[in-house]
């Protein structure tokens, strides 16, 4: 069967990043660790508003009055008054922290936090984070944060208004700037099961990391799947109790599933091909440009006076041309869609050319795999 399309290229963008060698014939074995979550086990997102002070003039500005209105707050509870309209701070900026507090942080552990300005500030390099309370969606207070901001970037201008910037630096992190306080409720089970989640649910994937804990414990009642993203664990089959079987995942490894998966993103002309996808009989014209892929029959005959038998089987070929005077890249037979991206940057396609013929293949049925366009 083949097909044959026609459409007008779009601009061509940026790059082009096509998986430049093919697929393993078997993936590199994974952790288990790597690959769940323990139920119960999952971390509470924390935030809190605060207040950044130091900046070399790059606050927040005027217009931002819950700004003003904090750092009177904060002036009022020292015992200093003063009216909003006098405020001229251009070196203190509104900012959200945020962070996650895992059930295994006991109190008084050390943890990151991310600052984010709120306002119109135009850096936080070299800022202070002032003491900020950090809740979680209950309400509860899980932590305080306070410390030095780091951004990785900087930012340098003139009263002209040119300048040079390296990176974001209305966004850092305060390593270590968090406190725990309290921690999320984590209660181990004592009798029946622990659930593993898979955080890409897949029902082959969940099956091989059951039969690999069975093999791991030597009990073929230890694990079992239970569903695409759930794996139950006995707790009567683990050895030495629930945190020695938790370590044992480190050592437990599974060959992942590879999902054929092609991901576009035309903005920046990048195309993402995983898994080893086979291109199907097909054939596209795009401008001057022509793609075939076809599938010859042949027949493969015993030797005389033996006793095989006649077998029928195919040969996949294709043929890529550009143009009258374009050359002709013949592929070997179960071309991949590796095999096809290597041999159009061969000849020069356009980043926005190889996008356009990977999706007219899909929309015809010749890629059989998942696209997702960003």
């Amino acid at each position: 069967m083949s097909a044959v399309l026609r459409w007008l290229a779009p601009a061509a963008i940026g790059f082009v990043l096509a998986a430049p060698l093919a697929p393993p014939a078997h993936a590199t074995p994974v952790r288990i660790k790597d690959l769940v979550t323990i139920e119960g086990a999952d971390p509470v997102e924390v935030y809190g508003y605060g207040l950044v002070v130091g900046l070399n003039g790059t606050g927040d500005g005027r217009t931002i009055s819950y700004t003003r209105q904090s750092l009177r707050n904060l002036l009022e509870r020292m015992g200093l008054t003063m009216d909003d309209d006098r405020i001229r701070a251009k070196n203190i900026a509104s900012v959200m922290v945020t962070s996650s507090v895992s059930p295994f942080d006991q109190t008084g552990t050390l943890i990151d936090v991310q600052v984010s300005s709120l306002g119109d500030a135009t850096s936080l390099a070299g800022g202070l984070l002032l003491l900020t309370e950090l809740r979680g969606p209950d309400g509860r207070l899980y932590g305080t944060a306070q410390g030095s901001i780091s951004t990785g970037g900087y930012e340098h201008g003139t009263r002209a208004g040119a300048g040079v910037r390296k990176g974001y630096v209305t966004t850092g992190r305060v390593p270590e700037g968090a406190r725990i306080i309290l921690s999320p409720t984590f209660e181990i089970p004592a009798q029946g099961d622990i659930h593993l989640f898979l955080d890409e649910p897949d029902f082959t994937m969940a099956d091989r990391v059951a039969q690999a804990l069975r093999t791991h414990f030597g009990d073929q009642n230890s694990a079992r799947a239970i569903d695409a993203g759930k794996i139950a664990l006995a707790l009567a089959s683990l050895p030495d109790g629930f945190t020695a079987a938790m370590a044992s995942l480190e050592d437990v490894a599974v060959e992942p599933t590879v999902v054929a998966k092609i991901v576009i993103n035309e903005r920046t002309g990048t195309l993402v091909a995983g898994g080893d996808i086979r291109i199907q009989p097909a054939t596209v014209s795009h401008g001057s440009l022509s793609v075939r892929v076809e599938t010859a029959n042949a027949v493969s005959q015993p030797p005389p006076f033996s006793t095989g038998t006649t077998t029928a089987f195919q040969n996949a070929a294709v043929d890529v041309g550009e143009g009258s005077n374009g050359g002709v890249v013949s592929l070997p037979s179960t071309t991949t869609a590796d095999e096809l991206a290597t041999a159009l940057n061969g000849l020069g396609v356009s980043p926005q050319d190889l996008i356009s013929i990977f999706q007219a293949l899909k929309q015809v049925g010749a890629i059989p795999a998942k696209m997702e366009v960003l």
